[in-house]
């Protein structure tokens, strides 16, 4: 067989080995059960789309779409994030949907963006959606139910939701900066939105500079920073006074009811109880894709600063009305499977944990019935159980069960046969006992069964 070819994974994607991959599988597990329990319902699309129900929103991630061209010429491209091939099944089977529909997905997606800590070019998200409807009610339910999730996952972790708009945004940014003598409003704000998306890593001063660069208008520039930056609920008075200046009163309604709809947002998340989330209004969160029209929020968690967000959404009334006539509005959120099993390990969360509850040793090949026997049965009511697969020395043994950490070895030889009782030994306490095969199942499936 000829040598030389160097094993090696593509920079940007990861191999999970099973202590990882378990914490993943476990996290996965959490986000279904969470969703469930709220009432999301399961769905799946395709990882590969046809290139153009992924394109048509701008921004910076449409540059990172991995593109594809199959057999026939068809030009592809792999999912960036969930939310638009959603918007695609939803056009598809909108007959068969129930309105407002619950959407619970979780899958892989794709970016060919530059792999830094907490990123990279694959990743796992956990996507829950409602669409049919533009309410708050549904607004709050998201923010819940994606709560909800992380602290079943995290636990006590302490965590900082922040609670923007992008109506808000966009019109503080129309209100600095004028509309009437721009011939493109909107690359215009898109441009604008990049920018403030940097506000995190690079600060406001250079996020000022930059600014300052676009539109040759520096007091400005400063003056919707000031009106952003600030955190707290008192921004929202700021913000009203702000609209009833340069807008007319039919849109400064519109505005005022927006602003209104974020304050009792901001004051129902408050009331969830749950101690360890922080809800705060930060107007300077943009999101990088251009889809949102409503609320946009992003959770990051206290301790790992300059780590970004793991879960983040917003609301997106217009995302359907690509492939139909009509709009359905709808808001959502994506919780980072793999950016939390990154988090976890930075944080020193992933525990050493068990591989199996019992190892099922024997003497020699002639207890192998027996022994299959036994595990079949364990098996049967969860106890997570495993059997030497060939014959070696019972000390090799114990030491595989050691190695994986089983809670509990079962031994089995001609003499445990004869006399119908097996040994089976505490690997924590050492303590070993001698019982039958119905008091070691009856044992194993009260302690290591399922719950």
């Amino acid at each position: 067989m000829a040598q030389g070819l160097q094993a090696r994974h593509l920079k940007g994607f990861r191999d999970y080995l099973p202590r990882i991959a378990r914490v993943k599988a476990d996290i996965i597990s959490k986000i279904r059960s969470c969703a469930y329990s709220c009432g999301f319902l399961p769905m799946e699309t395709p990882c590969m789309e046809y290139i153009e129900s992924l394109l048509g929103e701008g921004g910076e991630t449409e540059k990172e779409i991995y593109r594809l061209e199959d057999h026939g010429g068809r030009k592809l491209g792999l999912r960036f994030d969930l939310t638009m091939p959603f918007s695609r099944y939803v056009a598809e089977n909108k007959a068969e949907l129930l309105f407002p529909f619950k959407r619970l997905e979780i899958g892989e997606v794709w970016r060919g963006e530059k792999p830094q800590k907490g990123r990279q070019r694959q990743f796992c998200q956990g996507d829950l959606d409602i669409i049919g409807i533009d309410s708050l009610g549904a607004d709050v339910e998201i923010l819940y139910s994606l709560s909800l999730i992380l602290t079943r996952i995290l636990g006590p972790e302490p965590l900082t939701m922040q609670i923007g708009n992008r109506v808000i945004l966009s019109a503080l940014i129309e209100g600095c900066f004028g509309s009437g003598s721009r011939a493109d409003k909107d690359e215009f704000e898109t441009r604008v939105l990049i920018i403030l998306d940097k506000l995190q890593k690079i600060g406001s001063q250079n996020v000022v500079q930059m600014l300052t660069e676009l539109t040759q208008d520096s007091i400005q520039c400063e003056k919707l920073l000031d009106l952003i930056s600030t955190q707290g609920i008192e921004t929202l008075d700021r913000v009203e006074e702000f609209f009833k200046s340069v807008f007319e009163q039919d849109r400064q309604k519109v505005l005022l009811e927006e602003v209104e709809r974020v304050r009792k947002i901001i004051e129902i998340t408050s009331s969830f109880g749950i101690d360890s989330i922080k809800y705060k209004l930060d107007l300077s969160i943009a999101r990088g894709l251009g889809y949102y029209t409503g609320i946009v929020f992003e959770t990051c968690i206290d301790r790992l600063s300059g780590f970004g967000s793991i879960s983040s959404g917003g609301r997106y009334n217009n995302l359907v009305a690509r492939f139909l006539k009509d709009s359905l509005a709808g808001v959502g959120g994506s919780i980072g499977v793999d950016r939390i099993v990154q988090a976890m390990e930075e944080l020193g969360l992933v525990l050493e944990s068990s591989d199996i509850d019992v190892y099922v040793a024997m003497i020699s090949e002639n207890e192998r019935l027996y022994g299959v026997n036994l595990a079949s049965k364990l098996r049967e009511l969860g106890v997570r159980t495993d059997i030497v697969l060939s014959q070696v020395k019972v000390a090799s043994q114990f030491k595989d069960a050691s190695r994986k950490k089983a809670h509990y070895t079962v031994t089995i030889g001609e003499a445990e046969v004869k006399e119908g009782k097996y040994n089976i030994k505490d690997m924590s306490s050492g303590e070993q006992l001698k019982l039958t095969p119905e008091e070691i199942i009856t044992k194993l499936s009260r302690e290591c069964g399922k719950k």
